[in-house]
């Protein structure tokens, strides 16, 4: 029984380990799986929107998502200026600057996705 007990213990502090549990920011390659899984779900919605209200309400949902992940040390910064370029999308959207939304979309969110890895926020289908 002892033997199984120090088992469990030892898998469970194995698991821990390997998950990165505890508030530590994740890997990078397990942050930018999370970014472009939002960025294909939040593409999708917004595709789906039928109204701009509705589209302007899942840019707002979304960017609360992307605010919610903690992105690796060494991608703060860039990830940071991401989310300020994605709020400066949400302000124009609301303001009904659609032409202003294409352009920092291509000129600066676009790039920065690229930079952060994130193929699918980078090349949106």
């Amino acid at each position: 029984m002892m033997r199984r007990t120090r088992s469990i213990v030892i898998l469970t502090v194995v698991a821990l380990a390997a998950c990165a549990c505890g508030g530590s920011a994740p890997s990078t390659a397990s942050f930018v799986t999370r970014l472009d899984t939002l960025c294909n779900r939040g593409n999708a919605a917004y595709s789906a929107a039928s109204t701009s209200q509705a589209q302007t309400g899942v840019v707002a949902h979304y960017l609360d998502l992307f605010h919610s992940l903690t992105p690796p040390a060494h991608l703060r910064s860039l990830y940071s200026r991401y989310l300020s370029v994605l709020g400066q999308e949400l302000d124009a959207l609301r303001q009904g600057h659609s032409g202003s939304v294409a352009h920092l979309a291509q000129t600066a969110a676009r790039p920065l996705a690229s930079q952060l890895g994130a193929r699918a926020c980078a090349n949106p289908r």
